[in-house]
């Protein structure tokens, strides 16, 4: 392999599946990340292969340097983790495969961090005799410095294993299938637009409950795949026929630019029948695919093609990019029960049909809760109903990881002590946020307009101030204030100049006035303080990613609806 990302050619060459984490996201203080890729290590019915891949740059000597040793633009392989000084000490082993060019920051071969009896552990862990500092491209890194100066670890599964006799074996069942998005079978996600139902669906039986990876793979120019990137995902429904409104969502697999589904660990599905729709993000992006499952125990997988309708049954899943409530009430949550993210749960039966589109769920196997809420007439969408207008009520999704702004009735148990603010995968009436100018301004919202936004069912206002910690990264906290100041000011930017329009090809970013930071999240979460829930975090950044991206996805104003 001459160039390339490791985890495509590794990919490419073994067969196994990949897993590519984006460090930009992760914190040395959240051993989430820690904790997953030793438990990823600890597998026993696979084998792993790990590598890191610095930040961008040329991939030479040149000003490797200035970045103590390491070689941007360059992969590297990560060899192990261990902990020394009864976990005190969480290090990193990393082989640049020039055999040269090593890290010369803290815990490099030279570094004063090595105390005696630190090598003297190092080596009984290793089965060495003495610690032997050699320039052979080989290093140990702390943690904390794996988060901050790397652009991504990337990971690769395979599925067999190695015994005593140097015999391959495998506990795992195997099955792909090919095929090609292309006109007529080009919807896009779910939650874009009314096309979705024309993606290909495949019928997918299990003989018994199980565990099991899924990969949905693109391929590259190189061998014969398309040049620009594209964001896959698939989605798994409950039954065996053609998807519906009303067939419930098992797991949903966030859609990212990657060739390659991310998946950290293993989907939880019982014995039954369920149907598989890939999809690209966006509409009309053609490329070929390969669609593969892996399942542990030898697990009896059939997979066949369900439905391939070429979007005729488009109007079976009428999940739209931009959506209007046609009643003359707006609807204000009463005693809705909230469908909250919660912990990952084994699927044991179909469940109940609910009367709302289903639950859009990214990295957590779970099954739909039963909603009761009124039945929305969604009328086609004219191009000037997506005009924003003060008093509208709106929902906005964040763009990276699909939560939309939300909040409630529950408080900060630290920081301020104010009415949290968080991301959520469900969709309830505490998502709709009423706009309001900050300045008096009436009729349509402009681009650069200074904003307020009041949350419809707590009429407390959207609000950040500096000083204050976000409870899982430490950004700057956002919460809702009952309250009137600055600090509820925001300035919504959209990625088109003029009046503000609402859909999935128009980017919000909104900056707190008072501070100068951007609205965003991540895919982290914090405990709400009820005992059994959790949510992503919403923070404010004091940076440009693509984590301040939002998305107006729905909007209501009564006049329109008449």
């Amino acid at each position: 392999m001459a160039t390339g990302w490791p985890s495509e050619g590794l990919m490419l060459s073994t067969g196994g599946m990949t897993n590519v984490i984006d460090l930009k996201f992760e914190m040395a203080n959240d051993m989430k990340l820690w904790d997953s890729l030793n438990s990823i290590l600890s597998e026993k019915d696979c084998t792993i292969l790990m590598g890191v891949s610095s930040k961008d740059g040329t991939d030479n000597e040149q000003g490797a340097d200035a970045n103590q040793g390491i070689v941007q633009g360059h992969a590297y392989a990560l060899l192990r983790l261990l902990t020394l000084d009864h976990g005190r000490v969480k290090l990193v082993q990393i082989k640049n495969p020039w055999h040269r060019k090593e890290w010369s920051g803290g815990w490099s071969d030279e570094s004063p961090l090595w105390t005696e009896s630190l090598k003297k552990e190092l080596c009984t862990i290793l089965k060495k005799d003495s610690f032997q500092p050699e320039d052979d491209g080989v290093f140990f890194m702390s943690y904390e410095d794996l988060c901050k100066h790397w652009e991504s670890i990337e990971i690769i599964r395979l599925f067999e294993t190695l015994d005593q006799d140097g015999v391959f074996s495998t506990n795992w069942t195997r099955k792909a299938i090919h095929g090609e998005f292309k006109e007529g079978f080009d919807g896009g996600e779910p939650y874009n637009n009314n096309s979705y139902a024309g993606n290909h669906q495949y019928a997918l039986t299990l003989d018994r409950d199980s565990e099991f990876f899924i990969s949905l793979d693109i391929p590259t120019k190189r061998i014969g795949g398309v040049e620009e990137q594209i964001a896959t995902g698939f989605t798994i429904y409950a039954g065996d026929k053609k998807v519906t409104r009303e067939t419930p969502v098992v797991y949903d697999a966030v859609h990212t630019y990657s060739r390659y589904t991310k998946q950290e660990a293993p989907i939880k599905l019982a014995k039954g029948s369920y149907v598989i729709i890939p999809s690209t993000f966006d509409p009309k992006q053609h490329s070929p695919f390969t669609l593969r499952i892996m399942g542990r125990d030898k697990v009896g997988i059939r997979l066949k093609e369900l439905v391939s309708n070429g979007g005729k049954a488009a109007r079976d899943i009428p999940l739209v990019q931009v959506t209007y409530n046609t009643g003359n009430v707006f609807p204000v949550c009463t005693d809705e029960e909230e469908t909250v993210d919660p912990e990952p749960v084994v699927v044991t039966q179909p469940v109940k049909a609910v009367s709302k589109p289903v639950t859009k769920v990214t990295t957590k196997t779970v099954v739909a809760k039963k909603v009761t809420t009124r039945p929305v007439v969604q009328p086609v969408v004219k191009e000037d109903m997506t005009i924003v207008k003060y008093g509208d009520y709106i929902k906005i999704k964040h763009w990276t990881t699909n939560h939309v702004l939300h909040s409630h009735s529950l408080n900060y148990s630290g920081g301020s002590g104010q009415q949290q603010v968080t991301g959520f995968i469900g969709r309830n009436n505490d998502d709709w946020w009423q706009i309001l100018s900050a300045t008096g301004k009436t009729g349509a919202v402009s681009h650069n307009d200074t904003i307020r936004l009041m949350h419809s069912s707590t009429k407390n206002y959207l609000h950040s101030h500096s000083g204050i910690a976000s409870p899982v990264s430490g950004q700057q906290e956002v919460t809702c204030f009952n309250g009137m100041d600055t600090n509820n000011d925001w300035t919504l930017l959209a990625t088109q100049t003029g009046v503000v329009h609402a859909g999935l090809n128009v980017y919000w970013f909104l900056t707190h006035v008072n501070t100068g930071f951007k609205l965003h999240s991540h895919p982290h979460y914090f405990d709400l303080g009820n005992g059994t829930d959790t949510q992503q975090e919403i923070t404010c950044f004091n940076g440009h990613d693509d984590n301040n991206y939002w998305q107006c996805i729905e909007i209501y104003n009564k006049h329109k609806a008449e």
